[in-house]
């Protein structure tokens, strides 16, 4: 039973999400970045969830509306005054759905099992909906389909590419220090962007040919913050050229592309890589 969880609370969770998965779905199928706001987000979510609380509704209730439609437009018969307070009005007399059970505080006598199962056919059906809209969109909409890799940003390709434990970087700080050594752990894309090196050891330049001439060990284990690193070298990155990622530059570098891809006249070469930084070595 829903007992004494406030009904409000219910319209809330059928809401946000039905629509959190809905809009998930249509970004992953669209092939497009989550870079909404908070407000533009929620409003997302809410549209999305109203459209999934409507549904329900209309499909009890086919015949009813489709008469009110037909009665519309081919009769011109529109609702009075005292009949937009009738329930048969909005095909809500006879069916029971969702909004009325709400407005009858029925809901507290439907069994948890029942209101969570519903939410759930709900949700996958408004996921798959959403899932194959974007599909469709990014497939026929304008230009060519896009691709995962497309939009994969520069630190989510060298967390994926790079082996933990074997592989090597070095780093440089914005202080201009140069820290070599194995990659032990790689932060996620979706936290910070920082690194622990194993095994790492201090690079020594001379000041005038800027040539590699000594090394000092530094312990076990350093951590670097993304906040204290400029860039970072992958030598062993995919295809074990080197790699070379400026977390600071990374982004304006993307932009920069993009931007000439699109005033690039035909025939010129458009096989450079978008959102990776120039390789070097």
């Amino acid at each position: 039973m829903v007992g004494r969880i406030s009904l409000s609370v219910v319209a809330l969770i059928f809401l946000l999400i039905p629509g959190l998965f809905g809009m998930k779905a249509f970004l992953r199928a669209y092939i497009k970045l989550d870079d909404l706001s908070r407000f533009d987000k929620l409003a997302v979510i809410m549209t999305i969830g109203i459209f999934a609380l409507a549904i329900p509704p209309l499909a009890l209730n086919w015949d009813c509306w489709t008469g009110h439609l037909t009665s519309f437009l081919f009769q011109w018969q529109v609702p009075g005054p005292t009949e937009l307070t009738d329930s048969a009005t909005w095909c809500s007399d006879t069916v029971i759905t969702f909004g009325n059970m709400m407005m009858t505080e029925q809901l507290s006598d439907v069994p948890l099992v029942i209101i969570i199962s519903f939410l759930g056919v709900q949700t996958a059906f408004v996921t798959s909906l959403s899932y194959v809209i974007g599909r469709i969109l990014n497939r026929w909409g304008d230009g060519p389909p896009r691709e995962p890799k497309f939009i994969e940003q520069p630190w989510e390709y060298a967390s994926k590419k790079t082996a933990r434990e074997s592989d090597n970087a070095t780093v440089i700080t914005t202080q201009g220090k140069e820290i070599r050594g194995t990659v032990h752990r790689i932060g996620s894309p979706s936290e910070d962007y920082d690194i622990l090196l194993k095994d790492p050891e201090k690079i020594v330049r001379d000041d005038r040919t800027d040539v590699e001439v000594d090394t000092r060990d530094l312990g076990a284990y350093t951590y670097h913050h993304y906040r204290d690193i400029s860039r970072i070298r992958f030598p062993n990155l995919d295809t074990y050229e080197e790699y070379e990622i400026d977390l600071a530059d990374a982004s304006r570098r993307f932009e920069e592309e993009v931007g000439s891809r699109a005033d690039q006249v035909p025939g010129e070469d458009e096989s450079s890589d978008v959102g990776l930084p120039p390789r070097t070595g």
